[in-house]
């Protein structure tokens, strides 16, 4: 990512447990991206912490993995399939 000269990301170091849900504290929302290249349903365990701190998410899925049901039927976020042209070549902009 230095070589994008990108200056509104900040990379952190990993943490421990404790300190992750005190950071979790100062997040306005959840993000994840699983590789499109899986072939089973993923569920990432930082997930439970956005839930249990309710905080929306934002996530790209696998194609086929029900998880993208599972977030937006529960209107906790928007998942959406990495798979999906439309959806991604609106996010290259």
């Amino acid at each position: 990512m230095s070589n994008n000269k990108l200056k509104n990301i900040t990379y952190l170091p990993p943490v421990n447990q404790n300190t992750y849900f005190e950071m979790l504290n100062e997040f306005d929302i959840g993000m994840f991206s699983l590789h499109s290249g899986h072939k089973t349903h993923n569920f990432p365990g930082k997930l439970l912490g956005y839930m249990s701190y309710s905080k929306p998410i934002l996530g790209c899925v696998n194609a086929g993995n029900d998880l993208a049901d599972v977030v937006n039927s529960a209107k906790a976020g928007i998942v959406v399939d990495s798979n999906d042209d439309q959806i991604m070549d609106c996010c290259k902009t």
